[in-house]
């Protein structure tokens, strides 16, 4: 029977000597201690009961229990959680813009949540052996290009987008002159694919359509894809008036143009939740052609809340060995980040065995090159 000490030394034998990185990590906050960030109204109101019910599942999964000291000790846990790994291992910690109509201007209500650029980039400035920076600037603001300029300056080389709820279309020829300031300064657009389920979609499941990323992949923008669209449909833009189709044939569509290479890349992180298995998981597991374009995340704090990361479906599908996730389980209520990693490395094939390889977890090459090759 496999132990949790077992599980540990077998995910940590072949840790690329680069160490571990994590591309997807929220930073999450009401505002404690200053420090700028703001969540919408409804997610705490009684009369909003299913919003409600969405930010307790956050809190308790990151552990936060004094409202009143909410921002710091969110950080706090987190960084106490990545130090707990016996590898070196870094995080990138996303902020997060606020909802703007095309005219620049905030839309409140339309804001699900907010986390101030500064705040990542002194979180990363004071924890630089654990955290990078990933701004979050919204294309629509008359302050973009100031923006990007002021945040890679400052040591920022990623720029987070959920087009679903934040407001913008990856595809709005308006977006041209922000991509071709990504571009100009080496940074990487992260941005959400598929349906999202944590946030209200405000602005329409169709955002999160992969195929609208072509747009700035196609001006020199290296993309990473989150979640590898492993939910929800889109139409297909190729195909006039055909019906919508799984995101995740899109993503693939992407990640199989030859034009792309070296510029599209996806994360996996939620690509282990129940409702989005099996087909995406085991499509990749046996897609080894794709690895190098593949990025380890952990989408925290989402691999806290038992509900979504359940060990009982993997098994039933073959995508984990029972006695491995009785020992597993033992792991996520310490360290779910560390259950998360664990998870995925000991994800199998579930007729070929085949496993995402050691390198997967490792920082992706184009950011261990030189920055002026990025």
């Amino acid at each position: 029977m496999s132990e949790p000490a077992d599980i540990l030394a077998r995910v940590f034998s072949d840790v690329a000597p680069e160490g571990l990185f994590d591309v997807h990590a929220h930073m999450v906050g009401i505002g404690a201690g200053g420090t700028g960030c703001r969540i919408n109204r409804t997610m705490r109101s009684l009369l909003h009961p299913v919003r409600r019910t969405v930010f307790h599942f956050i809190a308790r999964a990151a552990g936060i229990r004094n409202l009143a000291r909410a921002d710091l000790d969110y950080v706090d846990r987190l960084r106490a959680l990545v130090e707990e790994f016996p590898v070196p291992r870094r995080t990138l910690l996303l902020a997060f813009d606020a909802f703007h109509r095309p005219d620049g201007t905030v839309d409140e209500r339309r804001t699900e949540f907010f986390v101030p650029n500064d705040l990542v980039l002194a979180l990363a400035k004071s924890h630089p052996d654990r955290f990078l920076p990933g701004v979050s600037v919204h294309p629509f603001r008359s302050d973009a290009i100031r923006e990007l300029t002021r945040c890679r300056e400052r040591g920022a080389r990623f720029v987070k987008w959920l087009p679903n709820a934040q407001g913008m279309d990856p595809a709005d020829p308006a977006c041209d002159p922000f991509y071709d300031g990504l571009r100009e300064r080496g940074m990487v657009l992260l941005c959400h694919t598929g349906k999202e389920r944590a946030l209200r979609e405000t602005a329409g499941e169709e955002l999160g359509n992969p195929l609208r990323l072509r747009r700035p992949l196609a001006r020199g923008v290296r993309v990473v894809m989150a979640h590898c669209a492993n939910l929800g449909r889109s139409r297909d833009l190729d195909r006039e008036g055909a019906p919508p189709v799984p995101s995740f044939d899109l993503l693939l569509r992407i990640l199989d143009e030859p034009r792309f290479r070296g510029l599209a890349f996806a994360d996996i992180s939620a690509i282990t939740l129940a409702e989005r298995l099996p087909r995406p998981l085991e499509t990749l597991l046996d897609r080894p052609d794709l690895h190098d374009r593949l990025v380890d995340g952990s989408d925290y704090p989402i691999p806290g809340i038992g509900i979504a990361l359940r060990l009982g479906p993997l098994v039933r599908h073959g995508f984990l060995m029972p006695e491995d996730a009785r020992a597993l389980a033992a792991l996520r209520p310490g360290n779910p980040l560390l259950f998360d990693y664990a998870v995925k490395r000991l994800l199998r094939h579930p007729r070929t065995g085949a496993r995402f390889p050691p390198r997967l977890f490792a920082p992706p090459a184009f950011l261990r090159a030189p920055e002026g090759n990025s």
